[in-house]
């Protein structure tokens, strides 16, 4: 399905339910909302449905860094799961184990058919395989000087994120970090060489008895 706007045309997923990989996650730093400022970060998907040039779709989703109840990226984490999160791992989760993971996402269509969105998330079904990442995975926290991934992103995207993390350093007097929920103590700050996309982890198959994190 084709779609035009001022900015071109481009693919919308069809509606439906895909299986998926996480293959990106980036600090998006500080971002305008409804809700004033607030640390957001980005997740994007590739699911199993190819565009017109051979390059499956992308599902991209923002939250606010948050593990609230009431918190998107909480309920949409335990939904991937398909169990919640103990009191422990809610003290101190890693995104980043996120990467690479398999899920199931379905695809809804906005009113107008303008836009392709995650309706929700699910862990893959009994027996289910694994849909494999199409290239690396993408993990940026850190400003273009330090990460020479950033030069992976779109220009809008480039733009969006590092002026979040400046405006985070700035507000903040924040000190980015590897991990985009920092431990207590903070770990120490990135540098070009202990930053890096990490590479794909291996892909089980066998999901049956087990989370996917």
């Amino acid at each position: 399905m084709l779609v035009a706007e001022t900015s071109g045309e481009y693919e919308l997923a069809p509606v439906g339910v895909y299986r998926a990989v996480c293959t990106r996650l980036l600090n998006l730093g500080m971002q305008e909302t409804n809700y004033g400022d607030k640390h957001q970060i980005h997740l994007a998907f590739e699911i199993d449905e190819n565009m017109a040039d051979g390059r499956p779709f992308l599902m991209m989703q923002n939250y606010t860094l948050s593990l609230n109840s009431k918190a998107r990226l909480r309920n949409d984490l335990e939904a991937w799961r398909g169990r919640a999160f103990t009191a422990e791992e809610l003290s101190g989760f890693d995104l980043k184990t996120v990467l690479g993971k398999p899920l199931q996402i379905s695809v809804v269509h906005s009113p107008d058919g303008k836009y392709a969105n995650i309706g929700s998330m699910m862990p893959l079904g009994r027996g289910q395989e694994a849909l494999t990442p199409s290239g690396d995975l993408l993990y940026i926290n850190s400003l273009p000087e330090d990460n020479a991934s950033f030069e992976l992103l779109s220009e809008r995207m480039k733009d969006r994120v590092q002026n979040g993390l400046n405006r985070m350093k700035e507000s903040m007097n924040f000190s980015v970090h590897p991990d985009p929920m920092p431990s207590n103590p903070a770990p120490a700050p990135v540098t070009k060489e202990n930053f890096q996309a990490p590479p794909p982890p291996p892909v089980s198959n066998d999901l049956d008895d087990e989370i996917p994190f």
